[in-house]
């Protein structure tokens, strides 16, 4: 048990060690340029890779940060990123890169809106779902909004 417990607080402690702030900034860094680099590819139709499960556009910009750490780490080592700062840049690229187009924005929107903008008299969607859809979490459409929304 004992052991268990120091397993336990030594497991919290190298997470922390991990999440630095330059851990972070660079997080930061990456997901701004790999967001901005999947917006391109995407307004140029240069690629669809983006809609996989793996981001290609993650994969481009943490691969060429990776080569600048081994680069620092052979030249200056104290600038360089540990394994478990260079964990925590891409677990922040993974969640970042779902966000744009094809990710959540491409679904969480019309699914919020869509239960009032698609009713009709023919679904039945004001009797079945409307009165258990919290209103603070929809578009309604009182004012049109889902309707301009679309």
């Amino acid at each position: 048990m004992q052991e268990r417990l120091q397993s336990k607080i030594a497991q919290g402690v190298a997470f922390r060690e991990a999440v630095t702030i330059r851990s972070i900034v660079v997080g930061v860094v990456v997901v701004l340029l790999s967001e901005a680099y999947i917006t391109w590819a995407v307004s140029l139709r240069a690629s669809q890779l983006n809609k996989s499960y793996w981001p290609m556009g993650l994969f481009f910009v943490y691969a060429m940060f990776v080569l600048i750490n081994v680069v620092l780490a052979q030249s200056r080592r104290e600038w360089s990123l540990r394994q478990d700062e260079l964990l925590v840049v891409l677990s922040m690229g993974l969640i970042g890169s779902f966000f744009p187009f094809f990710g959540l924005a491409a679904f969480l929107l019309p699914t919020i809106a869509g239960p009032f903008y698609l009713d009709t008299a023919e679904n039945g969607w004001r009797d079945l779902l409307h009165e258990h859809i919290p209103s603070w979490i929809v578009l309604g459409n009182e004012d049109r909004a889902a309707t301009q929304f679309f």
